[in-house]
């Protein structure tokens, strides 16, 4: 669009300045532990065709092995934080925004994003987390690259930018000057969005147990459900949505245990994961815990598809055509649509994916490896 120097030409600096970065620790010796692909693509305009080509055809392997997708798109307009996140990503978001200084006052990102009111989005189309965050959060809907990952092939995402009024928005004054003049004066925002990016790349890649925490996860479900009440019948509502609350609750206690018994092995309390003293059998644990972690949001897809758009797999998030998010979409389409049948097969898809999500989670184990209730 015209020159786009914010949209996306600031994203791409930022990523290229976070790529020196890595190459310069590589040159010194460090190595992540895990691979970190950096990706930009071309036509993201173009229905988001580079991204989504690239997801499709590396399908199997990200499915496998893929962590979290980190989207920046465009990295700054202004001087507020602002993300979109899958819930669970939450906390390490917290961690990392707690490290970096915002370059306007000298205080951490953290500070500032807790004081906003809501999560913004100049572009209007962010929707609101459900509020129970310590930190105010958008939803993923459409829009950018990271809908193949999270909506088709069920990876972790995010979407993050230092807001700010744009008025020149896909205009042909989006260029050079303007972000020079207005959009980011000295560049301080550019440079904050690399530390940011490259912290939480380091702490995906490096981490020995991932920073996934999906008991907020299941929370922000369980609202949604409530949430329904407002379309659904009074009786369908009582007799098939309120199980399904029920559900997300049993998953947010089982996701609570294996938490708190990842933060007391991070605390290096061994025996929270009945870990023994051996290196390899330490390792073997983790590996576990890691591979639990990233089946979670993978249970969350139904390879069939949402009912009339059967591209988009993931029952908890789907764009409308505007962009922003819609939660639990393949139900909430058939109760609006007053399709009564349909809306009980796609709870029913619903219970089965959060059933598959209690499941892949592995019970906390005792010091004497009895499993805990």
């Amino acid at each position: 669009w015209v020159y786009g120097a914010v949209d996306p030409s600031s994203g791409t600096a930022t990523m290229l300045e976070t790529a020196r970065a890595l190459g310069q620790l590589l040159k010194e010796g460090f190595r992540p532990r895990r691979t970190i692909v950096l990706g930009n693509w071309d036509a993201e305009e173009y229905t988001l065709t580079g991204s989504t080509e690239w997801g499709e055809q590396f399908e199997d392997d990200l499915r496998k092995n893929a962590v979290v997708c980190l989207n920046v798109d465009a990295s700054t307009s202004g001087q507020d934080f602002s993300v979109s996140a899958v819930p669970s990503l939450i906390p390490a978001l917290i961690e990392a925004t707690q490290a970096v200084r915002d370059p306007a006052t000298g205080r951490s990102v953290y500070e500032r994003w807790k004081e906003q009111k809501a999560a913004r989005s100049v572009r209007s189309y962010a929707v609101p987390g459900s509020g129970a965050a310590p930190v105010p959060f958008g939803l993923l809907g459409g829009g950018s690259d990271y809908m193949v990952f999270l909506q088709h092939v069920g990876v972790p995402a995010l979407d993050m930018i230092f807001d700010g009024p744009y008025g020149v928005y896909h205009s042909l004054y989006d260029d050079f000057r303007w972000m020079e003049r207005f959009g980011d004066p000295g560049f301080r925002y550019h440079a904050a969005m690399s530390r940011l990016w490259g912290l939480l790349a380091l702490r995906f890649a490096n981490a020995d147990l991932l920073p996934l925490d999906y008991s907020i996860y299941a929370g922000e479900i369980a609202a949604y459900l409530e949430g329904l009440e407002k379309i659904a019948p009074a009786d369908f509502f009582a007799e098939t949505i309120r199980p399904l609350t029920e559900k997300s609750r049993e998953w947010q206690r089982a996701a609570g245990k294996a938490t708190r018994a990842l933060e007391a092995r991070r605390r290096g309390d061994a025996a929270a994961l009945d870990a023994p003293r051996d290196e390899r059998a330490q390792a073997a644990v983790a590996a576990n815990f890691n591979a639990a972690l990233m089946a979670q949001e993978r249970a969350l897809l139904d390879d069939r598809g949402i009912p009339g758009r059967p591209w988009f797999r993931h029952l908890i998030y789907a764009p409308l055509p505007s962009y922003e998010a819609e939660t639990l979409p393949g139900l909430r389409e058939a109760l609006e649509a007053h399709d009564f049948a349909r809306a009980r097969q796609q709870a029913g898809a619903l219970a089965d994916a959060l059933q598959r999500a209690i499941r892949a989670l592995p019970p906390p184990r005792s010091p004497g490896g009895e499993q805990s209730d």
